[in-house]
């Protein structure tokens, strides 16, 4: 199951969104719809959350 299917909470929005799945060199990034912000990079062995 993908987890673009699924609502991730956005820190700068404070709320519940839907995120923009993009492949870049055979890593999958996770950003939020509605500001933009990098959320999770998947690096091929795990899911890294982005803390800013």
């Amino acid at each position: 199951m993908k987890i673009a299917v699924k609502k991730v909470h956005c820190p700068k929005c404070e709320k519940l969104i839907r995120v923009r799945e993009q492949t870049t060199d055979g890593t999958i990034r996770l950003s939020c719809v509605r500001c933009g912000q990098l959320l999770w990079v998947w690096d091929g062995i795990k899911w890294r959350q982005i803390r800013q």
